[in-house]
This record gives structure tokens, sequence and C-alpha cells, in this order.
């Protein structure tokens, strides 16, 4: 995740402004699950993000990116795509509140540092099925087989 962050710093550092925090900009899709510290059997094939409720400055810095992609499964969502240094990174314009109770994750480089939200399990895997894509379906297939499955108990425990 670090490293995929560091590569589009120079697209998330300005949309953090002159805070340490980014409050609306939220880390999510498989990215997310793994850092959830949930098993996938797959590393994910890009950064995904979402901006929630963005402010003029961040739509703008936004707007500067190499493609806009057609509009996402809402119609009031917008996905932007960025391509750097054999990397790509999705920008998902969320209209609504940032979702309340999001973990934290600190991204160190040099003497400064930034904390990106981190997208809920249960967010990320509404939107897997919302998507309703051929890897999201291995992904929860992974999701139910590497984390989920429990044996069953030994008789010799019973009481």
């Amino acid at each position: 995740m670090d490293k995929r962050i560091s590569t589009f710093l120079h697209i998330l550092k300005p949309l953090a402004g002159n805070h340490v925090n980014l409050e609306n900009v939220v880390i999510s899709g498989a990215t997310a699950i793994k850092a959830h510290g949930l098993i996938l059997n797959r590393e994910p094939s890009d950064l995904d993000v979402a901006v929630y409720q963005p402010t003029d400055e961040q739509l703008e810095i936004i707007l500067k990116g190499e493609k806009a992609m057609t509009a996402g499964p809402y119609p009031e969502q917008r996905v932007f795509k960025f391509y750097h240094d054999g990397q790509s990174m999705d920008i998902v314009v969320e209209y609504e509140e940032t979702p309340p109770g999001l973990l934290y994750h600190a991204h160190y480089y040099g003497d400064e540092v930034l904390f990106f939200k981190i997208q809920s399990i249960e967010n990320c895997v509404a939107a897997k099925r919302m998507y309703n894509r051929e890897k999201d379906w291995r992904d929860f297939q992974d999701l139910k087989n590497s984390n989920f499955n429990m044996t069953q108990p030994d008789k010799s425990y019973e009481f």
C-alpha cells in the first residue's frame, strides 16, 4: 500500500492542502481489505481512493487527472484514473459524507506524515457486490475460504 501511495503522492499530498489528516480521502478496494489484515490470494492491481464531499480545490486537483473514466454505477459518482510509473490509481468522487469510524493509516515520507482513512470492510464488500465483477466474486471466495472457515471442534472437548 505504501509503495502505491508514494507513487501517487504528487496527487494525494495536494488533496490534503495544509493538513496532515485527509479527513475525506479514504483508501478503499482490495488494498483496504488487506489493510484490515484479511487475506486475499492476490495483490491489488491498483490503488482505489474515495474522496467524499470534495472541496472545490480537491475537485480541481482531481480534474487535472490524465483520464476521466465513464460514470460509475451511481449517476452522481465520477471515477478518475491516474497512471504513473507503471501503477494506476482510481479516484472515486462521492457526494455523501465520509463514513464514520474509519481506521487511519499513517504514510511516512521523509520527515513528514499523512494520515489516510481506510474504508470499512462492510463498505468494501458492499462496493464489490455492487460492481459484480468476476474478480470481486473471486475475492469473496478468498475472504470466506482464507479468513472465515472454521474447523470442526475436537470432540474430546465436549462437556
